[in-house]
């Protein structure tokens, strides 16, 4: 299990070390090609780590600037890059299969215990539907149990009509845990709550098939 995980991280940390590397050896011989796919590398980016530095440049791309001939923005791009590769250095890994969603108590009471209900909405203006088995971690957990592998199910009647009613899912950003059991998932995961801490979701399926929930969480 362990070692399975390891070696799946490494594999992510050296793909996306080979695709900074080789955008960063020409900087400024870029493609209209190769500009979109490194807008889409740091779009993956933002939506996993809500990064300030990230957001700036695909900001300026969204409002129509051109990063095939502003010179600013490509540098704000390429700086990006850059910056990447240093957290890499860190050992601060990119999971492209991840979201970073604020937390909130399931206020229905329809989720059993031990699920979370996943709301999230995708550019076409859709509200994704997430199934499956998903690991939630909250930084900075040091704990092994601060990772919890949870159940994540489609949101209930009762929550669509609770939360989802009316919004444009394009705006939804939100894992909700479940109110029912002895204990909040949420509070596992290095003893968090819901006065606005947001959580990692990862929902790569081989990182989720290789952990295993070893580890009780800190009392």
């Amino acid at each position: 299990g362990e070692n399975k995980m390891c070696s799946l991280l490494l594999t992510i940390l050296a793909k996306v070390l080979e695709e900074n590397n080789k955008l960063l050896s020409n900087p400024l011989h870029l493609d209209e090609r190769q500009f979109a796919r490194l807008i889409r590398k740091l779009e993956e980016r933002a939506f996993a780590y809500d990064e300030a530095a990230v957001i700036r440049p695909l900001t300026m791309f969204d409002a129509g600037v051109d990063p095939s001939t502003d010179a600013y923005l490509q540098r704000q791009l390429l700086e990006s890059l850059k910056n990447s590769n240093k957290k890499l250095s860190a050992g601060k890994i990119p999971i492209p299969m991840s979201m970073n969603l604020r937390g909130y108590p399931d206020c229905t009471g329809t989720l059993l215990a031990g699920q979370v209900c996943v709301l999230v909405g995708d550019p076409n203006g859709r509200l994704l539907s997430f199934t499956q088995d998903v690991l939630v971690y909250k930084s900075p957990g040091l704990h092994p149990g601060d990772v919890r592998k949870v159940q994540c199910v489609k949101p209930t009647a009762e929550i669509e009509r609770r939360y989802l009613k009316g919004v444009n899912p394009q705006t939804c950003g939100a894992i909700l845990f479940s109110t029912v059991g002895d204990r909040s998932i949420a509070d596992m995961i290095a003893n968090s709550d819901f006065d606005g801490d947001t959580f990692l979701v990862i929902h790569d399926d081989a990182l989720v098939a290789a952990f295993r929930q070893q580890h009780p969480p800190l009392v």
